[in-house]
């Protein structure tokens, strides 16, 4: 099996950060390296968390940096590694023995990029919002239903927190774009990149699973899509190409951004009346939903998202700082 360095970003998650390290000293193929970028870490974080693992995970190369966002932490990780693949983590995840080796496998007689299952953790008290992060997509798309016969799936499902790929390729294709201060579409980008580059495919590979420990609010969420937002009018600058192809138009355009001024004018209210709904499934227990309410609910969020996302892209676009807020608190809107 080829050479594995693991890379893994992190920021002030300590106790997510050693079970996730504890996860990877239990995997039945061992890393050749594991790589921890401590987004705005000190160096005494960074010897202590390299002191308690170095028995267990004697490969463990923890780094302390300046306080840039994940995506900037994962380019140097990237370009520091040292093995033949480079598998990309999250700190919140918790790694399944066979991880490392699903990933391997796929990477042994193919030129591809392996992406694999990362079901969420339960809570232990869970709410009915907890069910609905589960189950309706609101994070991350399901790629049951994409998955070729090939085993292959859209770059669109290649997921930063469980995807490999060959370390040498995808350094030659530029890596992680160094966009400080950004959240979201940097695994897609660097995939839709990659496979252009080299003519490749995205695989899944169904036994390399990470449980998500992450528990969202719903208020986690409606910021996520306000990122996303912002991240989207960084990426129309640095890759146009992929944003075109992803979004289907030009986002930077001005009668884009003039359709998004708008519509979060027009559709404020509606917005904001969603928002106290969707809010509220926070605070009701755990009970089985079935299905056609989970579709009707993410049909619901639609509106509440689109309105979120758009008016990220505009502050991007005017270089207002990020000023998220709830709707029916916010008073500074474009």
């Amino acid at each position: 099996m080829p050479t594995c360095t693991v890379l893994i970003p992190s920021h002030a998650r300590p106790e997510a950060l050693r079970a996730c390290l504890a996860g990877l000293a239990r995997q039945s193929v061992a890393p050749t390296e594991v790589l921890v970028g401590l987004d705005g870490g000190s160096p005494s974080e960074a010897d202590a968390i390299s002191r308690e693992h170095r028995d267990a995970l004697p490969s463990l190369r923890v780094l302390a940096m300046p306080r840039t966002g994940y995506i900037p932490v994962r380019r140097a990780l990237l370009e520091a590694a040292q093995g033949e693949v480079f598998l990309s983590l999250n700190d919140d995840v918790l790694p399944g023995s066979g991880l490392l080796e699903a990933h391997l496998r796929e990477h042994g007689s193919r030129t591809t990029l392996v992406t694999g299952p990362a079901p969420w953790k339960r809570p232990e008290q869970p709410s009915r919002f907890d069910d609905i992060v589960a189950r309706a997509g609101l994070i991350f798309f399901d790629p049951a239903a994409a998955i070729s016969e090939e085993g292959t799936v859209p770059y669109r499902y290649c997921v930063g927190l469980n995807f490999s790929g060959p370390t040498a390729l995808v350094q030659a294709a530029g890596g992680f774009h160094d966009l400080p201060h950004t959240y979201g579409y940097d695994d897609i980008e660097l995939a839709h990149r990659v496979c252009a580059h080299a003519g490749c495919a995205v695989r899944f590979a169904p036994g390399a699973i990470v449980e998500h420990d992450h528990r969202y609010t719903p208020l986690d969420v409606e910021r996520r899509e306000y990122q996303l937002g912002r991240a989207a009018h960084a990426y129309a600058t640095v890759n146009p190409a992929f944003c075109r192809e992803l979004f289907g138009r030009d986002i930077r355009s001005e009668s884009e951004l003039e359709f998004s001024s708008a519509y979060l004018r027009h559709m404020r209210p509606d917005a904001a009346r969603i928002e106290r709904a969707f809010c509220a499934h926070a605070d009701v227990p755990s009970e089985r939903i079935e299905v056609d309410r989970l579709e009707l609910f993410a049909q619901h969020w639609i509106l509440l998202k689109r309105y979120l996302w758009r008016w990220g892209l505009l502050d991007a676009s005017t270089g207002a700082p990020s000023r998220f807020a709830p709707l029916n608190e916010a008073r500074d809107l474009p």
